[in-house]
């Protein structure tokens, strides 16, 4: 069963160079205009700032909830979710695991289409049966950097 919690002493946009949760932590939040969400606590070990929307997937041979910017092909077992606010370098925050938010395009988003990493933590059109698909395009976007709206199921 999902564990989660929705009393924050601080709201899920904090980002801190303190550990303040449990590096996984996994807290329900009530979006005034998206609705349900479920943020996971990690910490940004990209070497750059995760920026609103990018990917963020388990770190190759780090603890579990140590981030890097997810990759081409990133397996959905191993993103930890999207970042809904930036989270600098050596920082830990939360990013969306589940429910609807921003996330970034690469300049090849197509409205119902399923969403596949690619490089440098952001998203583009998936394969179903073939891509691993952590979220689901609920706009359109053509401009490579840009932000769209998505259904994002990283748990």
């Amino acid at each position: 069963m999902l564990s989660t919690s929705s009393g924050l002493p601080f709201a899920v946009t904090a980002v801190s160079t303190e550990l303040r949760y449990r590096l996984g932590e996994l807290y329900e939040f009530w979006h005034p205009t998206y609705g349900q969400q479920i943020h996971r606590y990690i910490r940004n070990e990209s070497g750059s700032t995760l920026s609103i929307g990018l990917g963020a997937m388990q770190e190759n041979g780090t603890d579990l909830y140590k981030a890097n910017l997810s990759g081409a092909a990133t397996a959905t077992a191993r993103m930890l979710g999207v970042a809904q606010v930036a989270i600098v370098n050596d920082s830990y925050g939360f990013v969306l695991c589940n429910g609807v938010g921003l996330v970034q395009s690469n300049g090849s988003t197509t409205v119902n289409v399923g969403q596949r990493a690619v490089a440098a933590g952001q998203f583009a059109d998936a394969t179903i049966g073939t891509d691993e698909i952590p979220v689901h395009a609920m706009e359109a976007q053509a401009v490579a950097g840009s932000t769209f709206l998505g259904t994002v199921r990283c748990l």
